[in-house]
């Protein structure tokens, strides 16, 4: 992360300052999302893609009410990069491959096969 990232990953970091941006990108400046509505969400995933382990740090994640129905991640750039939006992609599904390894757990703790069909 360079000098830039950290800044703006810095900036984020205050929960007023992310909700009026997303306010200000989703809702036309509309204060639908309130700060204190916003948690902090750990932006570190690791998965194992064709057998090779793959870590990505996401540089500010915040859980809208608690919940992972609404997640609001923000990807800091000081320059134009076309990859970005795969690297978007691939962190989008490790997220999704975490939430589906721990529901697999709690249906096979609770006497389950694990099998999510």
């Amino acid at each position: 992360m360079g000098r830039a990232d950290v800044y703006e990953s810095d900036y984020l970091e205050n929960e007023e300052i992310f909700a009026d941006l997303v306010n200000g990108v989703l809702y036309q400046g509309r204060a639908v999302v309130k700060p204190q509505e916003l948690s902090e969400q750990d932006g570190e995933l690791r998965s194992i893609l064709g057998g090779v382990s793959k870590k990505i740090l996401r540089d500010k994640v915040k859980l809208w009410r608690g919940t992972l129905l609404a997640i609001f991640a923000v990807e800091n750039q000081t320059k134009v990069d076309y990859h970005m939006v795969i690297r978007a992609m691939l962190a989008e599904g490790m997220a999704y491959d975490r939430q589906w390894k721990k529901l697999r757990e709690q249906r096979i703790s609770e006497g389950g096969n694990g099998d999510s069909r």
